[in-house]
Parts: C-alpha cells; sequence; structure tokens
C-alpha cells in the first residue's frame, strides 16, 4: 500500500487469490452444458437511461493514480440505454447465465432457475451501477460555508489540521455492499468517514458521505481501492483539509471458499491532506471511528 493508506486483517493476515489467467482466444468450449443454456434470452427493460456524468474537479487534497482512476471512470460511465429504456446488457448478461447455469446444474430449465438469468442480470447492473456517477452529482446543492467550521479547521501550531480543538465531521458504521473483481463475489461491512474541513469551511450534508461511499463500492472492486475512493471522493466534493477513511469488510471469496476463513475481516485505511502527516489527528480519527 502506499504511504497514506494502510491494510490490515482480523486473525491471520488474508491472502488474497491471484486473478485467474486470462482466457484462451477462442469460443469457450460448452462440454457437458445443454443447448438450452446457450438460448438467446428476450431483451428486459430495465429503466431509463442514466444520467450524465458531470466533469470531475480535481480534489483538493491528495489524489495521485486513485484520483486519476476515480476521474476516469466517472467521465466513461456504463453504457447509456437507448431512447426506449432497455438497456443492452441485460440480454447479454441474461445469455452468459443460462450457460453457466447449463453447465452447474442438471435440469437448468426447472421452474426454480427458469427466471435466474434475468434476476441475476438486473442484480448485476443494480450492484455495479456507482460508475454512472459522480462525487459532485451526488453531493448537488448539499454544500455550504459555516463559519464556525472554517475556524476550526484553521492549520495548527504544529502544522496538521485540527486547530481551534478540533473540527472532525465524522460519520461510522455506513454499511456498504460491493463485489470482489477476482471471483465476482460479495464483500461487506462499514465504512467510517471523516474530513476536516479547508479555510472556506465548506460543509456537506452528512447523508451525501453515505451517498458517496455507497457510490464508490458499487462496481467490480478491490478493498483498498474502493477506500482510496472515497478518500478521494469526499476530498474533491467539500476541499477539506484533510479526509480519512476506514474500511472494515468480510469477503466471501476468503469466507466461503479458498481459504474458507468465515471470522476474517479485513480493515483499510487512506488518508489526504492533514491526515497525512499528522499522528494526532490519526489517533483521533481511529478513537472516533470504534462503535
Amino acid at each position: 500500500m502506499a504511504a497514506n493508506g494502510t491494510v490490515a486483517a482480523g486473525g491471520s493476515p488474508p491472502q488474497r487469490d491471484d486473478p485467474p489467467a486470462p482466457a484462451p482466444a477462442g469460443p469457450p468450449s460448452l462440454v457437458g452444458c445443454t443447448a438450452a443454456a446457450a438460448a438467446e434470452p428476450p431483451p428486459i427493460a430495465t429503466g431509463g437511461a442514466a444520467a450524465a456524468p458531470e466533469d470531475l474537479p480535481g480534489p483538493a487534497v491528495g489524489g495521485g493514480a486513485a484520483a486519476k482512476a476515480t476521474a476516469a471512470a466517472a467521465a466513461a460511465g456504463p453504457p447509456v440505454p437507448p431512447a426506449g429504456g432497455v438497456d443492452p446488457r441485460h440480454a447479454v448478461i441474461a445469455g452468459a447465465v443460462r450457460t453457466i447455469l447449463g453447465c452447474l446444474d442438471a435440469e437448468p430449465s426447472r421452474a426454480g432457475l427458469a427466471k435466474t438469468p434475468d434476476r441475476v442480470a438486473a442484480a448485476l447492473l443494480y450492484c455495479t451501477a456507482g460508475g454512472g456517477t459522480t462525487p459532485r452529482g451526488i453531493a448537488g446543492d448539499a454544500l455550504w460555508a459555516e463559519p464556525c467550521a472554517a475556524a476550526a479547521g484553521a492549520p495548527a501550531a504544529d502544522g496538521g489540521g485540527g486547530g481551534g480543538g478540533g473540527g472532525l465531521v465524522l460519520v461510522r458504521s455506513i454499511r456498504l455492499y460491493s463485489m470482489c473483481e477476482h471471483h465476482l463475489l460479495p464483500f461487506f461491512g462499514t465504512a467510517t468517514v471523516a474530513y476536516l474541513p479547508g479555510a472556506a469551511g465548506v460543509l456537506v450534508g452528512l447523508s451525501k458521505l453515505a451517498r458517496l461511499a455507497d457510490a464508490a463500492a458499487r462496481s467490480l472492486q478491490v478493498q483498498e481501492r474502493l477506500t482510496a475512493r472515497v478518500a478521494d471522493d469526499v476530498a474533491a466534493v467539500t476541499g477539506a483539509a484533510g479526509v480519512a477513511v476506514l474500511v472494515d469488510a468480510t469477503h466471501l471469496c476468503m469466507a466461503a471458499r479458498g481459504v474458507a476463513q468465515g471470522g476474517a475481516t479485513t480493515v483499510t485505511t487512506a488518508w489526504r491532506g492533514a491526515f497525512v502527516g499528522n499522528a494526532a489527528l490519526r489517533a483521533e480519527f481511529l478513537t472516533l471511528a470504534r462503535p
């Protein structure tokens, strides 16, 4: 991890499996799969067109590669459905799921599985919809300057943030649900997000911190990148003097398979701005982050 982030885990240190090797060229073999599994499903309507992404401003503090990756992802966004509201990805995903079911189950056309391809397609599109949002779009007009926050966020005598007796704004126990990009299995847990208002004293609505974390989680992920993205997004919309994020999550790719460590959790942190060089400020955050 970079100098401004750390990774820890409960119990024995978790070892993430290496990503699978690239698939060989050419169409995959369907030996052992039923012919019905390869049938094309009808297109399914999933709602209106996604909102057009906005320009993402550069982060006020920290940044680097994670910020650039966040900006690129926000600029690209997911494919926009046509005017009729049918997402073309739904039919493709459902067809692929039907093929997978034919390989996993002896009766993929039975009643219990008949609608599974459509359900899985809808669920995957929902769980990965975070790429169609931007931090500024999520924050909207829930930003304002507060004089008392500006005073609290003034630099302290030691050069770090937190002059005037503190000034942290912190929301803890934000529920997160995401998907491991190595196994397409869920990981879930909580995030604690804090920022130290900058010289302008800009505050953001508290619910927006939770929405920023949720949007960052809704894509194919590794936890380290998720943590960094939340920190960069909060910095981008608040102009904060410092941002701190802690994510504590359980990974099913580790708990339900492989090493099968159901009780292990993974903790990641990201520090931006004043938190990077101020041990007392980091300690205050970690103390407040405890449930």
